[in-house]
């Protein structure tokens, strides 16, 4: 057959099939040791599953906590912050007053409480809600790497008629932090400084 005899229409695929049997017999070699991989990887146990997926960390909401079979208290947020939390209860007077203390002892904590800080600004305040409902009675921010030159600062948290005191707390490697914490306190209308 020359190219003046190829067929038209419908009649074409007939045509390019009946080249592929025509084809010599080193060619059909080839393309049978080319497909051979493909039908051995096609008989394969099929979709592969993929691994679980990760999880995302518990939602921190201070206050939320659970008792275990045995009564220890576990904490939701476990591992849900980049740096060291715990409670803390003081006693300056006679009374005892608790604190969610937040340890921030190195700068490179500061971006993160800053990133933290703008990006729940606007559900801060039901945030805090929420912080009255529980025991705590306040906030502590320890930005102290040492023991030496301790300084520290009181605020009051004003939520309708009630007031969330919350102390900030340095040493004197980390005063040009304790400024930055400072400035970023002052933005908020809701939090006074406390005279003592």
């Amino acid at each position: 057959m020359t190219s003046s005899n190829i067929p038209v229409g419908c009649f074409s695929q007939y045509y390019k099939l009946y080249n592929l049997f025509a084809m010599p017999f080193k060619m059909k070699k080839v393309l049978l040791v080319a497909a051979l991989p493909m039908l051995l990887v096609s008989c394969d146990d099929g979709v592969k599953k993929a691994p679980p997926r990760k999880t995302m960390p518990g939602a921190y909401m201070p206050g939320v906590e659970t008792k275990d079979d045995t009564g220890i208290v576990k904490k939701e947020w476990d591992n849900a912050l980049p740096f060291e939390t715990r409670v803390v209860d003081l006693s300056p007077t006679d009374v005892t007053t608790t604190y969610y203390s937040v340890a921030l002892p190195d700068h490179f904590y500061d971006s993160i409480a800053f990133s933290l800080a703008e990006r729940y600004r606007p559900i801060a305040m039901n945030l805090l809600e929420g912080w009255l409902q529980t025991d705590r009675k306040g906030i502590i921010l320890d930005l102290r790497t040492t023991n030496a030159g301790n300084k520290s600062t009181n605020y009051a948290i004003r939520l309708d008629n009630r007031q969330v005191p919350l102390q900030l707390i340095w040493d004197d490697a980390a005063a040009i932090r304790a400024e930055n914490y400072i400035r970023l306190i002052k933005t908020v209308p809701e939090i006074q400084a406390v005279t003592q």
